[in-house]
């Protein structure tokens, strides 16, 4: 399947920023994350299931992204994933400490990320829950939605608080 960007018409030209070109190791990344900035709303596109090197490989893709292309100011980011939400704990961990790491000043932690997970996504409900908790402990709200229009509205409603 095809991954399409969505296309806001408000927003300046996106640029693509794509987590194989950082994936680092003996191991080849399974998974991987484009993420299209130069707006308010940082797009995703997630492919998984993924292993450890296609979560590290995302992690230093998120700390690129908050070194050069995030907005000033209030943003958010809106990730829509494909295939699968699958992924061994190991990686999940890894995940929740680039997480951490990354967001541990909190001026460069968004205001808010909305995943969007297709009725029938490997591991959606099953991995639900770990991801849920993963933005609870870095106190970013976060939601999974599995309607592209409500997601994009509730990352709306998002930046417009104050």
């Amino acid at each position: 399947e095809e991954a399409t960007v969505p296309k806001e018409p408000e927003n300046p030209p996106m640029e693509k920023i794509d987590s194989n070109q950082f994936a680092k190791g003996q191991y080849r990344p399974h998974g991987h994350s484009e993420i299209f900035t130069g707006g308010e709303i940082i797009w995703i596109e997630t492919e998984g299931p993924f292993n450890l090197e296609a979560v590290i490989a995302i992690n230093i893709t998120r700390a690129h992204v908050l070194e050069t292309s995030v907005p000033k100011g209030r943003y958010a980011y809106l990730n829509k994933w494909h295939r699968s939400a699958m992924m061994p704990m190991e990686a999940l961990l890894e995940y929740g400490k680039g997480l951490q790491r990354d967001y541990a000043d909190k001026s460069k932690a968004p205001c808010a990320v909305a995943w969007i997970f297709p009725d029938d996504i490997e591991g959606g409900a099953m991995m639900r829950r770990h991801y849920e908790r993963l933005f609870c402990d870095i106190a970013i709200p976060f939601s999974i939605f599995s309607d592209e229009e409500i997601a994009l509205a509730w990352v709306r409603n998002q930046l417009n608080k104050k």
